[in-house]
């Protein structure tokens, strides 16, 4: 009787957690084919399966819930690319235009020579404002990768988000922001 409570208890507990991951800041979507899910601090993303990811700290030496950077890339030759960046702090902190400006500046260096500037985009996340920038960047032998720099803040999690892309093998406007989007729609905030 007593293993019976405890099992219907534990079962009431899974069901309100998963209830409880799927409102908050996005819809859960369930992974698709050829892709893997990281969830972990708060918010999960799908990427490709081949590819490799990394995660490090940012405002400290390992990532945690209130700062980190996780990367999924692809080890070909070409370079595919996505991250995931997040920081905890009040609203009040964050100017998404700073957050931007000072994301792309903080591209530069590394392997990166210079981060060419295109359309600033503002739109929702979730229902929450965000903006994003298209950039094209030139590394130290002068091949370029196209990609979307984008933020926004999460007021349910007090969290401001950057998620964007990097990628080789594609140029036009159109294919990059498709590359964007296919990150951007299966990112939930939990």
């Amino acid at each position: 009787m007593i293993m019976k409570r405890l099992l219907i208890i534990a079962i009431l507990v899974l069901v309100s957690i998963t209830l409880i991951t799927v409102v908050a800041c996005g819809q859960q979507e369930s992974a698709r084919a050829g892709y893997k899910t990281y969830s972990r601090y708060s918010f999960s993303f799908e990427y490709p399966q081949s590819f490799l990811l990394f995660e490090q700290g940012l405002l400290e030496s390992q990532a945690n819930d209130t700062s980190g950077l996780v990367y999924a890339a692809d080890e070909n030759e070409e370079f595919e690319s996505v991250f995931v960046g997040w920081i905890k702090a009040q609203e009040q902190i964050f100017d998404l235009e700073i957050a931007i400006e000072d994301g792309l500046q903080g591209m530069e260096g590394e392997g990166i020579a210079s981060v060419e500037r295109g359309e600033l985009v503002e739109t929702t996340k979730a229902g929450h404002r965000m903006l994003y920038q298209y950039y094209a960047a030139t590394d130290v032998e002068g091949d370029k990768a196209f990609g979307i720099f984008g933020v926004w803040y999460c007021d349910k999690l007090q969290k401001l988000y950057m998620l964007y892309t990097m990628n080789t093998t594609i140029s036009s406007k159109e294919s990059v922001l498709r590359d964007y989007q296919s990150y951007l729609d299966y990112f939930v905030g939990h």
